[in-house]
């Protein structure tokens, strides 16, 4: 007969063995009845049951689960010759713990059981850890370092006249529940017998905060810098902000408006000039499938001044992409681009029209 305080008889009743602790799959009072009777008597039961229940609260008021998490090392790997419950001598034992019912587990002993338990919990706080840690910080800086789409394109010929073109594009697109980013970056760059007809670069971002309650509205800061050496325009940078209405937004359909006060500084050089003027930004941006197969792009954007010396300009950009083969990612775009600002700088146009075909990576 073992004393209430042997450790061998508390370990029975769950002080000491992970498999009779508050969570595992053999209630203690069950495993009492079962284990600790036959071994200690009925009388001595009383008296142990008793002491379980009495233990002091950060043994007995421990969280299901958290406790078999050290003893998971043992369960895997139990040194050999060290006491069980199953054999208190110490040694192999093929003898089963019994199961609420009164019976042997009938897919595995208890431990057993415990045990893929604890190993399936480590593989999820693995794999929780390796979603937040290196393995999410590679998903954030390929969101962000690696373009979600490229465009490419231009021109070469030679005799009579020599003359090349090169035009490319890349877009950085952030989409989260509660804010959408989209980085543009343009290029235009054209030689003819050796002498530039046309250098002119772009980069602009809109970014977006979204309301989560399923709510159209948005609203959005937008920032665009240019330079273009035909135009003799060393800078313009306008900051734009206000509102905007997503009126279709899915896959297959997009059709935003946007709204707001914008500002413009301008440089040229030739003659030296500076200008700076409020604007107001009106914004029309779609993307519709046509022909089951093809993707219509449009955005025309709208800066007229408050001054009225100051003029308008106007930004059209258009593109019809048609799919390569099957291939889900690679397409041509036939693109059509139309500028207009009706107080150029001296000796421009006013209006500036570009067609190009484009091959177009997304991804």
């Amino acid at each position: 007969m073992l004393p209430a305080t042997d450790p061998l008889a508390l370990d029975l009743i769950g002080v000491g063995s992970a498999t009779s602790r508050p969570g595992s799959l053999v209630p203690p009072a069950h495993r009492f009845a079962t284990i600790a009777s036959p071994l200690v008597g009925v009388d001595e039961s009383a008296d142990l049951l008793a002491g379980y229940n009495t233990l002091p609260p950060p043994l007995a008021d421990l969280p299901a689960g958290i406790d078999r998490l050290p003893a998971l090392g043992n369960l895997m790997s139990p040194a050999a010759g060290s006491p069980t419950p199953a054999d208190p001598g110490g040694g192999a034992s093929s003898e089963e713990l019994p199961t609420p019912d009164g019976t042997g587990a009938e897919d595995g002993t208890a431990a057993e059981i415990v045990t893929g338990e604890v190993v399936e919990e480590a593989l999820v706080e693995a794999e929780t850890v390796e979603t937040y840690g290196w393995g999410y910080l590679g998903m954030w800086l390929n969101d962000r370092l690696i373009p979600h789409r490229v465009e490419a394109g231009g021109t070469y010929s030679t005799g009579t006249r020599n003359s090349w073109s090169a035009l490319i594009s890349s877009q950085w697109k952030v989409q989260e529940e509660r804010y959408d980013d989209e980085l543009t970056f343009n290029g235009n760059y054209t030689e003819v017998d050796h002498e530039r007809s046309n250098n002119e670069w772009i980069a602009s971002d809109t970014f977006e905060w979204k309301r989560t309650d399923g709510s159209p509205w948005r609203m959005f800061i937008k920032s665009r810098a240019e330079y273009d050496e035909i135009e003799k325009l060393s800078f313009r940078g306008t900051f734009s902000t206000g509102l905007g209405y997503a009126w279709l937004n899915d896959d297959d359909r997009r059709l935003i408006t946007r709204a707001g006060p914008s500002y413009t500084y301008e440089r040229y050089f030739d003659p030296l000039n500076t200008n700076d003027k409020p604007e107001f930004l009106g914004e029309l941006e779609m993307r519709f499938k046509v022909f089951d197969s093809m993707v219509l792009e449009h955005k025309t954007s709208a800066y007229p001044a408050f001054n009225e010396d100051d003029g308008v300009r106007v930004n059209d950009e258009t593109g019809l992409l048609t799919p390569v083969g099957s291939s889900p990612f690679w397409s041509w775009k036939l693109g059509f681009r139309h500028q207009y600002n009706n107080k150029p700088n001296t000796d421009v146009n006013r209006n500036q029209y570009q067609a190009s075909l484009m091959l177009v990576y997304d991804r």
